[in-house]
């Protein structure tokens, strides 16, 4: 994108929000084309696409030979686009007119400008192929990212490490002789970095022995893999998984051996989105709050609407326990 292209979107939002925050006042003038011009470093015609933007937006009107004036009431809402929402129900600000995408529609370079028509982004749970479109609207418009950490942006995430740490030090303290192993999935990801994290501040405090296994991708090689799990009727197995994608390989791995739930081998995971796992086990120790997370995202985003801040900036939530015993 040009320079010049990427001035003008910034010297718009500016402007809006001067307008927004009262600097200048339902009915007041804008400053002079020429006073603007100087202010900003900007040729006429870049002022003129500014203030024809803010007309767009029904935020001021022009009055031949007089100027351009704040519109007496300001019933323009923010145009927000929420990024792969995947059904979650949430109630939105009555400020902002929303509009749901899916990010399959942003996996192409030559898509990315679509989203420089909204005057803010929320991406929900974001994968690594949309990374790119995010960094590309950097700086031209305000941005939140649910649940992924990347530099340079507004984040909202649960705290994974937090969560991982408080699973396995409960059940360390629990199990005193547990045989203790952290199931991985394979591949990488922020969270699954931070779970990982959490496990091993908490092995590292107890002072206790631990293997971190990565798992196969494929049930059947997940139950091969499991296979290797010593089973000793004297040392209970204590497993963490970083995901609920191996639960059910354990589920089946502890009947084939007519192992005790909550006797023999204990199990947590870390769902994100599910209170009961599908075949009706309740197995998850903490369930991530989606409304605690979206209301930290608008409020982020509000913030930045606004010019409160701007930059890096993490909000923390901690995730809700489920069933701690499983």
């Amino acid at each position: 994108m040009a320079l010049q292209d990427t001035r003008y979107r910034k010297i718009t939002m500016e402007l809006e929000n001067r307008i927004r925050s009262g600097v200048y006042a339902p009915g007041d003038a804008l400053p002079p084309r020429v006073e603007l011009m100087a202010e900003f470093s900007v040729a006429r015609a870049t002022i003129d696409r500014c203030i024809g933007e803010l007309r767009r937006r029904n935020l001021v009107v022009s009055r031949h030979g007089s100027g351009t004036f704040v519109k007496d009431e300001l019933h323009h809402p923010y145009r927000v686009a929420v990024v792969n929402m995947h059904g979650s129900k949430y109630h939105w600000p009555e400020a902002w007119e929303i509009k749901q995408l899916s990010g399959t529609t942003f996996q192409h370079k030559s898509d990315w400008p679509l989203l420089l028509d909204y005057d803010g982004v929320i991406w929900v749970r974001p994968e690594r192929e949309l990374h790119p479109a995010i960094t590309f609207l950097h700086d031209q418009v305000p941005q939140v990212i649910i649940n992924r950490t990347l530099p340079g942006e507004v984040c909202v995430s649960t705290d994974h490490r937090g969560a991982y740490y408080e699973i396995t030090r409960e059940r360390l303290d629990q199990l005193p002789s547990s045989a203790v192993f952290l199931l991985q999935s394979s591949g990488s990801s922020a969270p699954q970095s931070y779970r990982e994290a959490g496990f091993i501040d908490a092995c590292r405090s107890a002072q206790r022995f631990y293997e971190i296994w990565e798992m196969p991708e494929s049930f059947e090689e997940k139950l091969q893999k499991l296979e290797d799990l010593p089973i000793n009727t004297n040392q209970p197995l204590l497993l963490i998984s970083t995901t609920i994608s191996n639960t059910g390989a354990v589920m089946c791995f502890a009947r084939n051996h007519n192992l005790r739930w909550g006797q023999d081998i204990f199990y947590s995971d870390f769902d994100n989105d599910l209170s009961c796992h599908i075949w009706g086990v309740r197995v998850t120790s903490y369930i991530q709050d989606d409304v605690a997370l979206f209301d930290g995202a608008v409020s982020e985003l509000e913030s930045l609407l606004e010019s409160r801040f701007g930059g890096e900036h993490h909000t923390l939530i901690f995730p809700q326990r489920c069933n701690g015993n499983t």
